[in-house]
């Protein structure tokens, strides 16, 4: 019996299963399409990895209608693996099975990056030390699609179905699509946030620098001297007090406003 994932009011499979040719095989394309437009929207509004990761399983398990069940495996620097998001308990259980034996449809497509598909018989064959262990999840159908971002590869997508049907060409072809379009679009949201941060950072350094010279500007009419006398005065003073320049800049500035005499 085909296990579903319960899906709230008004969310449904965008589409079934159905022969890759013809209007059924762009529907399929179309709904991926769809699929992912909506990632990229989340996407850019809310740069949260691991809330994203999350999304992108309850997606996958919406989009593609075999599948019954999704996760994420992440690699580490020092060869392990973990899975960081998942729609089902079970998938920490079947993927962290994979782990300790080294063997299976995630750990072979997170190393080899390469998209990895198989029905239950051919696991056993492939796998045997899995299989034996899979015989009571009622797994019998696997899809594992690589994770990169830019040249690193980080893991894999996985894809797991209760239905012995398998995974068909275009669903590999489809999930490749959708995976490699996610991997651009958190490449470019990193970009995005780090020109963002840059940016700011411009921000506060232009602003930093405006105040300070609007104290040197103080110190020059205040105490008659050229610019690079009153600069001295004040980073003689900065040094003293141990406090940063614009600090000290920023409280002459606010004396100054407040018709009080800075002291330096």
């Amino acid at each position: 019996m085909s296990v579903r994932l319960p899906f709230s009011k008004g969310e449904q499979k965008l589409f079934e299963p159905a022969s890759p040719t013809g209007v059924d095989a762009l529907a399929r394309v179309d709904a991926v399409a769809a699929a992912l437009e909506s990632m990229q929207e989340r996407l850019t509004s809310q740069v949260q990895v691991h809330a994203f990761m999350q999304e992108l399983c309850r997606r996958v398990v919406i989009t593609f209608a075999g599948a019954d069940m999704a996760g994420i495996t992440l690699l580490s620097k020092d060869g392990g693996a973990e899975t960081s998001a998942f729609t089902d308990r079970r998938v920490v259980t079947i993927d962290g099975d994979q782990y300790t034996l080294g063997e299976g449809p995630c750990v072979e497509a997170a190393r080899s990056q390469q998209i990895v598909r198989a029905r239950f018989e051919e696991a056993k064959r492939r796998w045997p030390q899995l299989a034996e262990r899979l015989g009571t999840e009622g797994v019998r159908s696997f899809l594992s699609a690589p994770l990169t971002l830019g040249s690193d590869n980080v893991g894999a997508l996985n894809l797991y179905s209760f239905d012995d049907h398998g995974f068909n060409d275009l669903d590999a072809a489809l999930l490749r699509v959708y995976m490699t379009s996610v991997e651009s679009t958190v490449v470019l949201a990193r970009e995005a946030e780090h020109a963002y941060t840059e940016l700011a950072g411009l921000k506060k350094a232009m602003a930093t620098r405006a105040v300070i010279e609007q104290a040197k500007g103080i110190v020059m009419a205040l105490r008659r001297i050229p610019a690079d006398d009153a600069f001295e005065i004040l980073v003689t003073n900065s040094q003293r007090e141990n406090v940063k320049l614009s600090t000290l800049a920023q409280r002459i500035v606010d004396f100054v406003a407040e018709g009080k005499d800075p002291i330096f």
